[in-house]
């Protein structure tokens, strides 16, 4: 029997304006900032980076290609498989944020049925995904951690986007089953793990508020215009 029930609405993607610089935003959610010659823009973004340039990257959400632009920025034109399942967000990044790097092989696909199958090892794996409003539960699910590490080269360093929420707690244990959790950075309603395969550096928290320790997750609120993530 065919289904006729009417589609969900589309939300909203547009440009916005946030502090001065072009913003691609979903449902009045920023996705993306656009990257211009000067300062890293403020937010999350800066935060996923790795330290070190790695040979080959994998963004996993890659919306108007903020990371893509940073990454090239502060570690060359290194190349960059850039994921995303909307065709709208990638013509959009592409007509208004720069997003036809040289350097960067887009795929419109699931990001993660892409992981699943992909049979290629990178040395960097940006996980940043964001749907109606929250972060998919798969993000942290063990079917796909398990695919996020064997995507991994030796060495390699994979970076979530997560929520400050009550669930963090959670998400972070998952994380820890596969993975050893380097760095989580704290930048608003935002958490950035960074996530090694084998023992790299101490765990630590840092907070963008300047201050280090341990913080306790806090529910996020929405807000209109707030950056992708809560």
């Amino acid at each position: 029997m065919n289904d006729t029930r009417p589609e969900a609405p589309r939300p909203p993607l547009e440009v916005i304006d946030d502090g001065g610089r072009p913003a691609l935003a979903i449902d009045g959610t920023v996705q993306s900032v656009a990257v211009g010659s000067g300062a890293a823009p403020s937010g999350y973004w800066p935060a996923m980076l790795p330290d070190r340039a790695p040979r080959e990257a994998l963004l996993l959400g890659l919306g108007g290609g903020t990371i893509a632009h940073l990454l090239v920025g502060t570690h060359g034109a290194l190349p960059i498989v850039g994921v995303d399942d909307d065709p709208a967000v990638v013509a959009l990044g592409r007509a208004r944020f720069g997003l036809d790097l040289p350097n960067l092989e887009i795929v419109v696909a699931d990001a993660f049925a892409y992981a699943a199958a992909c049979p290629r090892r990178f040395d960097f794996v940006c996980v940043d995904l964001f749907r109606d409003g929250r972060i998919p539960a798969r993000v942290c699910a063990s079917a796909f951690l398990t695919s996020v590490r064997r995507l991994l080269r030796p060495g390699g360093l994979a970076t979530f986007n997560l929520a400050r929420d009550r669930r963090a707690g959670d998400r972070l244990r998952q994380l820890e089953r596969h993975f050893l959790v380097v760095r989580r950075i704290l930048v608003g309603f935002n958490l950035v793990v960074h996530c090694a395969l084998t023992p790299a550096t101490p765990a630590s928290e840092t907070s963008s508020e300047g201050h280090a320790g341990a913080a306790r997750p806090r529910r996020a609120r929405p807000a209109r215009g707030r950056r992708r993530g809560p």
